[in-house]
């Protein structure tokens, strides 16, 4: 009961203030001019991903005004200092906080409804969008709108911003609030698009999908995996005969670490082995270790000061000491050693140049694997 009497009070008490409906109206008159401009575009303006674009860009300009709401009803009673009041009522912590909340997110939800409403305004008002640009009219268009982009981002806005006023009953720190959660979310958003970049983590898809990757029809494991098609497969296999019966094949997997070159060439050769021979382990080797070849394709800048140095010191982690303890040989491979560009600048004829780093690209190639139900295409 009184957390159904705190909620009702606060709803009223900021639905009355003129703020709240003026809020609304911006958001309104902003839909409605976004849309009338999108009119003069191509396609149509009420698809669903236009109306969802909307959406989103309104909502932008709500998260500037929702600490309004949101402080407000969270520390409006110490401002007024009414406080010592309402805390000697018998009131519970969850009841007043509760009903402050629901009724800040349920006025920010009235506020963000003025989207869609500005929207269909101006899709329907006489002299509009022109009926070249509408589609046939779908309410569930505006409904996913609403309750999968703009509640979602009411409540979880709401949240921070109540809960930053609450804890110092200041008001003005919901601006605080919605300054953290978009320094956070930039900072994390820039790292995650930074890894996605980085060309060990990307997607290489597009490089899969030109051409038919089962032309032959010996290929046992290509490099896409699972249902989706998500091209993370470590190794390759290829049935040795289309004859019925045989199991053998051949398994290949690749390594490499460049990176790693630049703090130490004999290291980054030895982890680009190490990263093929597991890649290749993915594969059934009834053998194990013991009929694995590799292929190393050197590349560097030699002539470059130190890049000489680097190859010899890679080149011996490898030949010298790694693989011979492992048992395993490297009877072909092959090497670039010309890995830098000179040109002089046309402008202020300075000579230029560019040096790549050091790498080892590390292929693993077994003939003995068996191929099993887990390397088919089909997995």
């Amino acid at each position: 009961m009184k957390f159904r009497e705190i909620f009702r009070f606060e709803f009223v008490y900021q639905a009355r203030r003129v703020r709240t409906w003026l809020y609304f109206a911006v958001l309104f008159a902003v839909a409605y001019l976004l849309m009338r401009t999108a009119g003069a575009g191509d396609g149509f303006v009420n698809s669903p991903y236009a109306v969802a674009q909307q959406t989103v860009l309104t909502g932008l300009l709500w998260i500037l005004m929702a600490p309004a709401v949101a402080g407000s009803a969270a520390a409006r009673d110490v401002q007024t200092r009414m406080h010592s009041l309402i805390y000697a009522a018998p009131i519970s912590k969850a009841d007043y906080l509760g009903g402050r909340f629901l009724a800040a997110f349920a006025l920010n939800a009235l506020i963000l409804l003025a989207v869609p409403l500005g929207i269909l305004a101006a899709l329907f008002v006489p002299g509009g969008v022109g009926p070249e640009f509408l589609a046939p009219l779908r309410p569930a268009v505006y409904l996913s709108s609403y309750g999968v982009l703009a509640l979602p981002t009411a409540f979880t806005f709401t949240a921070v911003q109540f809960s930053f006023a609450a804890l110092k009953r200041r008001a003005i720190l919901s601006y605080l609030g919605t300054v953290l959660f978009f320094v956070t979310v930039g900072a994390a958003g820039g790292l995650v698009l930074n890894v996605l970049q980085m060309p060990a983590v990307g997607s290489k898809s597009f490089l899969i999908t030109i051409g038919d990757r089962t032309v032959g029809g010996l290929t046992a494991r290509d490099q896409m995996v699972g249902p989706w098609q998500v091209p993370v497969a470590d190794v390759a296999v290829t049935a040795t005969s289309l004859t019925t019966g045989i199991k053998t094949g051949e398994a290949m997997a690749m390594g490499e670490k460049p990176t790693l070159a630049l703090i130490s060439p004999a290291s980054s050769a030895r982890m680009a082995v190490a990263e093929s021979l597991m890649n290749l382990t993915a594969a059934d080797l009834p053998d194990r270790l013991h009929q694995v070849k590799l292929s190393a394709n050197w590349m560097s800048a030699s002539t470059h000061p130190g890049e000489g140095a680097g190859i010899y010191e890679a080149v011996e982690a490898l030949g010298m000491d790694l693989c011979p303890k492992l048992g395993i040989s490297i009877p072909v491979g092959k090497d670039s050693m010309s890995m830098k560009m000179k040109w002089q600048d046309q402008q202020t004829t300075e000579p230029k140049e560019v040096t790549a780093p050091l790498s080892v690209v590390i292929s693993a190639f077994d003939i003995s694997a068996a191929i099993s139900r887990r390397n088919r295409i089909a997995s």
